[in-house]
């Protein structure tokens, strides 16, 4: 007779089979294709009949990268502090917008549904599709058909004194406007959903001791938040880097379209290592944000 399998093998199996599809995930769409990024880096690659052709080529490769087109250093450097900013206002607008949508007032469920559009329509062809409508009717009917124009807000600057660089700096920050909205519906979310959470009673002992609505915010809102402020910082910290806009995705693409695919893959390498650094100053910035606010939330 066969013998029974024990209650602790039976459930050592039903472990295995439940990670495995993850196992089966991670081989195929990280570990080999990082197997393959490294053989691309330090080879020539060449598409033959039949698969490809490689040549060993050490070093080279990433010298023709990065020392010949020093372009390339200025662009993954720039992109890495643009698109840090953009997340970090990303997370303010969201939060903001999360803060109103929790307020009850006329029309509130309309308003929410056109916040989640972007959720519903979550596509970069999308909002590309927009931009280029916009750009051409200001083309056709002259920059006032255009929404977001910079130019006046840029001469009222220049006309208080300001220097060229805060000027510029705060007149991206107005073209990007649309973007940052469009990009903020699925954080809008998060944090609606972690107002939610917050039960009622804190807010009523705040209003009986007297507590004002900025004192509230401070006291009660920001720190129950400030737990769930890592996972949607370093979301959208990815979300960003990965967008299909961004400069150093758009250079990939082009190396990839030429069928330089060993400089793609260099390009691709040496940024995610840059994601990978910015995403761990997020956490590590939030980590410490959430374990300071901690202690007043547990006093609540």
């Amino acid at each position: 007779m066969k013998k029974k399998l024990s209650l602790e093998t039976r459930n050592s199996l039903f472990g295995y089979v439940f990670v495995s599809p993850w196992v089966i995930g991670v081989t195929a769409f990280f570990i080999l294709p990082l197997i393959s990024a490294g053989i691309y880096m330090f080879n020539s690659v060449k598409v033959v009949p039949g698969g490809i052709e490689t040549k060993y080529l050490g070093l080279a490769n990433i010298k023709e990268v990065f020392l010949n087109d020093s372009e390339n250093v200025r662009l993954i450097l720039s992109t890495l502090g643009s698109t840090l900013l953009t997340s970090v206002l990303i997370i303010v607008f969201s939060l903001v917008v999360a803060l109103m949508l929790h307020k009850k007032f006329p029309t509130k469920t309309f308003v929410r549904m056109l916040y989640m559009l972007p959720v519903i329509m979550t596509s970069g062809i999308i909002v590309s599709v927009f931009k280029q409508d916009l750009f051409a009717a200001s083309a056709i009917q002259g920059s006032d058909a255009a929404l977001f124009q910079s130019g006046a807000v840029r001469e009222m600057l220049f006309s208080i004194g300001l220097s060229e660089e805060i000027v510029l700096f705060l007149t991206g920050i107005v073209n990007q406007i649309l973007e940052i909205v469009w990009r903020s519906g699925v954080q809008i979310l998060l944090f609606y959903a972690s107002l939610k959470s917050i039960p009622a009673q804190y807010y009523e002992v705040g209003k009986v001791e007297g507590a004002t609505a900025w004192q509230a915010f401070w006291n009660i809102t920001f720190p129950v938040l400030s737990s769930f402020l890592v996972l949607y910082s370093i979301y959208t910290v990815i979300d960003s880097f990965m967008y299909v806009e961004n400069p150093v995705m758009v250079k990939i693409l082009h190396y990839f379209n030429l069928s330089m695919y060993e400089y793609s893959t260099i390009l691709a390498v040496f940024y995610s290592v840059g994601v990978l650094l910015v995403a761990l100053l997020i956490w590590a910035v939030t980590s410490r944000i959430g374990s300071a606010e901690r202690p007043e939330r547990d006093k609540v």
